[in-house]
């Protein structure tokens, strides 16, 4: 994973007069042209426009802080490496982007949610008592709820058949898609009207 991060930066600086495709993944079956070519005794493939030195050089420590071992180990057990995702649907869960609200309640939503992703569901009972407001067993009984379901649901997310459910799902339906496409003849896209 660390070589594929890296061979990104090496492939986009690349051009015709001084290329690097060393970390790039070798054969025809290759994301890298320039490797595909390589493979198939070719040399039609062109460089597209490589990024100049000083991008290269800007982007550099992004790179190497996507490379790090630390931040990698994350990925080993399928789990995501962007808790940002989940982070923002709790802030949106708590304040929808198609209703207006005003700055607090966006301070309030992201508060809330920043409690919640750091300490689960309980963290509304902590709150609750703070403010004075005595927690009943409908609250207490939600929180746990919630809490062992998110749980539940991380733990069968990696499971290997669940993740075959939703490939064979997800070609389904993208199987379904091409039907009415065929069917029908493109009836959206962008740009288009």
């Amino acid at each position: 994973m660390k070589q594929s991060i890296q061979a990104i930066l090496k492939h986009k600086s690349s051009t015709d007069d001084q290329h690097d495709h060393s970390l790039c993944p070798p054969g025809e079956d290759s994301w890298c042209g320039w490797q595909r070519d390589q493979a198939s005794g070719s040399t039609d493939y062109k460089h597209a426009h490589g990024l100049p030195a000083a991008i290269i050089e800007a982007i550099r420590p992004t790179f190497e802080q996507l490379s790090k071992d630390d931040l990698l180990k994350k990925c080993l057990d399928g789990y995501t490496q962007n808790a940002c995702e989940s982070f923002n649907a709790l802030i949106w869960k708590r304040c929808p982007k198609e209703v207006y609200c005003g700055k607090q309640t966006l301070m309030t939503a992201v508060a809330m949610a920043v409690s919640h992703f750091n300490d689960g569901a309980g963290s509304t009972e902590k709150i609750l008592g703070i403010l004075g407001v005595k927690n009943g067993t409908h609250t207490h009984r939600w929180s746990q709820n919630e809490d062992t379901q998110r749980l539940q649901a991380s733990e069968k997310r990696i499971q290997l058949t669940e993740k075959k459910i939703r490939q064979s799902l997800r070609q389904k339906r993208k199987g379904e898609e091409e039907g009415h496409i065929n069917k029908e003849g493109v009836t959206y896209e962008a740009g288009g009207f």
